[in-house]
Parts: C-alpha cells; structure tokens; sequence
C-alpha cells in the first residue's frame, strides 16, 4: 500500500466567467496526505477546498494537474470505489427513509444486501441516528442530513472520507458531536481528508491541516506550529494586590474574567520576569501559553503577502 492516500500535484482548475475572461479556483495546488491521517484543509470561502473535493470523485475535471489516490490514477473507477464522499450542502431523494438510503447506496457500489443492511445498521448507531431509520428524509433536521451523509459516505467502506464543510450550518452542540464521529472514523485507520473554515476548532481534531488561500496551500504543519504567533506568550494568572495588578496593566496588554488576569508578553524573558514578580508578590500562575494567531490574522496576512508578490 502507498504511503500516501492522497496525492496531488500542480493542480489547476480555471472557470470561464465570461469570454476572454477566466479565473483560478485552485492554481498549482499540490498536497500530499499519508494513510491512516485525518488532514484538515482550512479556508475561507472561494478559496477552492470544494474544488479540490470535486475533482477528487471526478465531478469536474481539472485543468491540468495530476493526483493519485492510494498510488493510483483517480480517474480508474476501482480506485474511486475506495473513496466516501460528503459534500457541502448534501442533497437526498427525500420520500426515502434513512436506512432506504443507505441500501440504496450500498446497491449502487454492488455492495451485497446481506453485507449492506450489516453495514447500514452500523453506521446508523455510529452516526446516532438508529432511532431516526425509517423517518423519510424530508423530516429530518439540517444536523440529521449531516449525520446520514455521514453514513452514506461509509456504506462502500471507503478507504479515502472526503468531507467538505461537514460542520456547516450546524450548532455548537451538534458540532461536537459530528468531530467526535470524525474522531472515531479516524481511530478505525479511515484517511480523512475535510475541509473547514473554522480553524481552532477543526485543526484540533487532525493530524495535519494546511491553510488554502486563493487556490494554493499557504501554510501548513500540525495546528499549533501554524498558529504560533513570534515570540509572544500568554500568562494568566490570579494575583490580589491591585498595586501589583495595575504596573502589569500599565506595561502589557491584558484582559481580566472572573478574578484571572491574562497578560500579553513580546517574549520569553518578559514572560519570566513578569511571572517572577507575580509569584514574589503573593500571586499565583494559572498557565503560560504562546500568543496564537486567529484565522482573521492569518487571512490578513495572506492578503498582505499577495499584494506584494
């Protein structure tokens, strides 16, 4: 088996706007994902991580490019057979039920019916949905059509999960849940590629992410090397003597909840010596952190970066 899952090299997909006129969704992308990873491939909107998906189960065709999938060509149907797809906004012939769907896909990869209800009722309690099975889909909620295209991506067993967005229009709560399920698909050796526009909340579930932006992978690494931001760290900490409290605030930027002050430092010796005086004047430290970067900044700073190239 090849070490990667996925590979893909100088990728190009232009759309024609209008005539004489084109424009770039993805512009020599190149990405490489091992086996058995959960990669993170974060952005904001229209930076071409739906694209890339796309073209990944030959929805649209590329450009020019070349990608592999576990070694092999993506265009051979075996090798398309080895992967699950989710896509953005997932869209079901609604008079099924959601145990009818997941036959019927599972008859559509030649799957055995024997071997799909096994599966089908597998991935129904994996997904939390076994008590929703024969509810017809026009009845199910937004976070229902998630869970259920979830399965459905399973039902052929896939090797390679693409999941683009699969957070979307979900709440906070039930976002939890949908990380926990890509979580446990992970932990079962499944290669999960998705994509996100939430960055912290994402990241903190893969193994890898990579920043797209404008059609080309700006950044990438494991989620804390990404986000770190120089030399700046963090010190939160509880202290009672406001004397002591207001210097800090008078030389460092800082905020304060519920009794914990938190203070922004340049560097590691501000840090030591700022946590030196806390501890000589009776405070207590809390934990120390690196300053991070939000997404905002990052995209900022993509976007300072190509107007200088």
């Amino acid at each position: 088996m090849s070490d990667f899952a996925l590979q893909v090299e100088n990728l190009t997909k232009e759309y024609r706007i209008r005539k004489g006129e084109r424009v770039r969704a993805l512009d020599s992308f190149s990405l490489q994902v091992n086996t058995g990873t959960t990669f993170g491939l974060l952005g904001p909107p229209g930076a071409g991580k739906s694209t890339l998906l796309k073209i990944l189960v030959g929805l649209i065709k590329p450009t020019k490019g070349k990608t592999l999938i576990f070694g092999k060509e993506q265009r051979d149907w075996r090798t398309r057979a080895r992967i699950g797809f989710l896509p953005e906004r997932p869209c079901f012939y609604d008079f099924l039920t959601g145990e009818e769907l997941l036959l019927h896909t599972g008859k559509f990869f030649g799957v055995p019916l024997e071997e799909s209800n096994k599966r089908a009722e597998e991935l129904l309690s994996l997904v939390g949905l076994e008590g929703a099975k024969g509810r017809k889909l026009r009845d199910y909620s937004r976070e229902m059509l998630q869970r259920i295209g979830i399965a459905r991506a399973l039902i052929n067993d896939p090797d390679l999960l693409l999941l683009d967005e699969p957070e979307a229009g979900i709440d906070p709560r039930n976002q939890k849940e949908i990380r926990s399920i890509i979580t446990a698909l992970s932990n079962r050796g499944k290669t999960v590629l998705l994509t996100s526009s939430q960055l912290i909340e994402t990241g903190n579930i893969c193994d890898c992410v990579a920043i797209l932006y404008q059609g080309k992978v700006t950044r990438k690494g494991k989620l804390k090397d990404l986000l770190k931001k120089g030399e700046g760290k963090k010190v939160t900490f509880r202290i009672e003597r406001r004397s002591v409290l207001n210097t800090i605030k008078a030389s460092y930027r800082s905020e304060e909840t519920n009794g914990k002050i938190t203070v922004h430092v340049p560097h590691q010796k501000a840090c030591d010596e700022i946590i030196s005086t806390i501890l000589s004047k009776g405070g207590s430290i809390i934990k120390v952190e690196d300053e991070q970067l939000s997404l905002e900044e990052i995209y900022q700073e993509e976007t300072v970066r190509e107007t200088h190239v």
